[in-house]
């Protein structure tokens, strides 16, 4: 298994624990993550996200709607950076 492979094996753990409300799991998957490079550590976060959101919206087309909502409202109200007020704009 090369790195890549080995840090979206990591990053789906990671987003699968927190989902699930486990916190001691999620640590653990950050602390075995600790050597790996970040842009692949945030890639396979991404990756397991983007996926993640398109099978909920398999099961709800809907989903897709409230979730950007979501995201929008969230971003509006906490976020002041370039990148995602670019987004907005």
């Amino acid at each position: 298994m090369n790195n890549i492979d080995f840090c979206e094996l990591l990053s789906r753990g990671f987003v699968l624990s927190v989902l699930k409300g486990n916190k001691p799991l999620a640590i653990k998957f950050i602390d075995a993550a600790e050597k790996e490079e970040v842009n692949h550590i945030l890639t396979g976060i991404a990756n397991t996200l983007y996926n993640l959101k398109m099978k909920l919206e398999e099961l709800d087309p809907e989903f897709s709607i409230v979730l950007d909502n979501i995201c929008d409202a969230t971003v509006s109200d906490a976020c002041d950076c370039d990148v995602c007020r670019g987004e907005q704009q």
